[in-house]
């Protein structure tokens, strides 16, 4: 219940800069929103650390209920829309999240029962998605060449993005002995970074285009994922350093990918693309951390 809550914010962001902002701005806005996700994915591990450490974990979920105070400022500035009845794909819902969290079961686990009811929901929902009107997933989407190049590169760059968040506490705790809040301190100046530099990403999306962009981001993580693999034993602060590439190489990648992203989807598919791009991009962080 927590993930439903959590990912409908970045994906309906965009869709709102989308719907909202001109293209030639669009760029600034759109790594904002994705920065402010790699800004939370930084800050995050430091508060959890502190907490676990000196409260304990339950104390955690409390810090979700602050979002309740971000809603009268969401009801006082977002625009007024006039609602329109819409059919939601209840069982389209159901079989793909029945399907995804099957193969996550299996592979965490290695029990063949969860692999074979994952499959079959997949297959389901494939099925299901070709037949009834207002799917849950357009079928026009998966028939883009371009847009799911664009799910691949969001996909591949999470799987990356979550497997290092997974291991540097794992190995920062049990090869060096630091403690959780040490941890997440070690964590935090990559999403600082990600945070200051994200207005100049922004910039340069809007001036040079998204494929330059993306390109850069794809080496600038190449190379943080070879200093994490090659010298993370060494030092503690290996670690630190490697993250500090690849939180702002992510959060480049996402706001290019998105922006691109809103530039070839009709506006009738920007929703539904835009929520497809979270569905794969969560997938792949979760397939990191279950593979890893």
């Amino acid at each position: 219940l927590q993930a439903i809550g959590a990912a409908s914010a970045p994906g309906l962001g965009i869709v709102l800069v989308t719907r909202y902002i001109p293209v030639e701005r669009r760029g600034r806005s759109m790594s904002g929103i994705v920065s402010a996700a790699s800004f939370g994915f930084g800050f995050g591990p430091i508060v959890g650390g502190i907490l676990t450490q000196y409260i304990g974990y339950s104390s955690l979920f409390a810090v979700t209920a602050l979002v309740l105070l971000a809603l009268p400022v969401f009801l006082r500035h977002l625009p007024k829309q006039a609602s329109a009845p819409v059919r939601f794909d209840g069982w389209g819902a159901l079989f793909i999240g029945v399907g995804v969290t099957g193969l996550l079961l299996y592979l965490t686990g290695h029990q063949w029962l969860p692999l074979a009811l994952g499959l079959a929901a997949l297959f389901a929902f494939w099925v299901r998605i070709q037949r009834v009107e207002h799917a849950f997933v357009q079928p026009a989407l998966l028939r883009k060449p371009k847009y799911m190049s664009l799910i691949a590169i969001s996909f591949v760059s999470y799987v990356l993005h979550f497997s290092t968040l997974f291991l540097m506490p794992v190995i920062l705790t049990h090869l060096f002995g630091k403690s959780s809040s040490v941890t997440g301190l070690l964590i935090f100046p990559g999403a600082i970074l990600t945070a200051l530099l994200s207005p100049q990403i922004g910039r340069w999306i809007d001036r040079l285009g998204n494929a330059p962009v993306m390109v850069s981001a794809h080496v600038l993580l190449l190379l943080s994922a070879a200093g994490f693999a090659l010298l993370s034993t060494q030092s503690a602060y290996f670690i630190g350093a490697a993250y500090l590439f690849m939180s702002v190489s992510v959060s480049a990648i996402g706001s290019s990918v998105s922006n691109e992203m809103s530039r070839i989807l009709d506006k009738s598919e920007i929703g539904g693309g835009m929520g497809l791009s979270q569905l794969a991009q969560f997938f792949g962080g979760a397939l990191g951390v279950a593979l890893t």
